[in-house]
């Protein structure tokens, strides 16, 4: 069912979203909604739960690739979310090997006999994955992809699991 409603905008530009269509379309206290003016009018969605925090996301990978200087993503069963050390640009689709590693939900580190490659054309497999599960949302995963013989110490693998931790409490 459609609804349409007139709303007055404040000086602020601000509107109130009627509770009957928050309530048709699940929004709910600190949702994130996306605007797009398509000629003379506008346009209001709400993003999928996977790009709320996408910011906060990449200020976490961007702290973590200063520490170790390994090529990190943040990834989807679907696609990559945000990267840092490597370009793998947002919505580019992952693997179905890794799509079934963010949907197991399990860690991994070095998979050398069996490489997973986040994307079909990088050649930089992935040498840790940390499942990131966040209470009733899609799930995701950190990434860390090793360039060619480069090894991850205990202390790296441990600053990206703790950012993957920190990533699940934080990023509702």
């Amino acid at each position: 069912m459609n609804i349409a409603l007139i709303r007055t905008m404040d000086s602020q530009g601000r509107i109130v979203i009627p509770a009957e269509i928050r309530k048709q379309m699940k929004l709910s206290d600190g949702d994130a909604l996306e605007l797009e003016n398509v000629g003379m009018e506008l346009l209001l969605r709400k993003c999928p739960t996977h790009l709320n925090g996408k910011e906060e996301m990449a200020s976490y990978l961007s702290v973590l690739y200063s520490v170790i200087h390994c090529c990190i993503a943040i990834c989807s069963e679907a696609h990559i979310l945000v990267s840092a050390g490597i370009y793998l640009p947002e919505g580019t689709p992952v693997t179905e090997e890794l799509a079934e590693l963010v949907a197991d939900g399990q860690e991994l580190i070095s998979a050398e006999n069996c490489p997973v490659y986040p994307v079909s054309n990088t050649r930089q497999p992935v040498c840790a994955f940390f499942p990131i599960l966040r209470e009733d949302r899609e799930p995701l995963a950190l990434l860390l992809c090793s360039r060619t013989g480069q090894h991850l110490s205990e202390m790296e693998l441990g600053c990206a699991k703790l950012v993957a931790a920190v990533i699940a409490n934080k990023i509702k």
